[in-house]
């Protein structure tokens, strides 16, 4: 059985980029990244000075660095959210830009202004949504106590 309700390319749009964005916050906005690239490079080793070679040292150890800075989940968790966060707001304002062209270049159409419109209503209600959530869940956290965890 076929649908006849027609969906919204707008909301669908909206749908992909967020989850997009989501996807690139967990992999590039984090700062975790540019403070991996940002260790300087260790100093060579001085030359041997000449004479009797003294005995063999004892095997030494390598110690891994945590790439990550931490190993608490709690502020890995709260990085992404800041990232996610950072960029739902950067596609809201994409959106509103788009809908502010769409409506400027109707030229009167009724149509066009509508989805000029609709663009502007449902990147509020995406901010709303997300920020008022992220608010909520902060609040319901602290008040449980884990306050300082992100």
């Amino acid at each position: 059985m076929k649908s006849t309700v027609k969906k919204n390319p707008v909301a669908r749009i909206a749908a992909l980029a967020a989850t997009l964005a989501f996807m690139a916050s967990l992999f590039v906005a984090s700062p975790i990244v540019h403070e991996a690239a940002a260790q300087p490079a260790p100093a060579p080793a001085p030359a041997p000075a000449p004479g009797p070679t003294p005995p063999p040292a004892a095997p030494r150890r390598t110690a891994l660095q945590n790439p990550l800075g931490t190993s608490n989940i709690n502020v890995l968790v709260g990085r992404a959210i800041n990232g996610f966060l950072g960029l739902s707001g950067s596609f809201a304002l994409l959106m509103f830009v788009y809908g502010a062209f769409t409506w400027i270049t109707s030229g009167g159409s009724p149509d066009k202004i509508a989805r000029g419109k609709k663009i502007f209503t449902y990147a509020t209600i995406g901010l709303v949504v997300i920020f008022g959530s992220y608010a909520f869940l902060s609040t319901f956290i602290n008040a449980l106590g884990a306050a300082g965890s992100t």
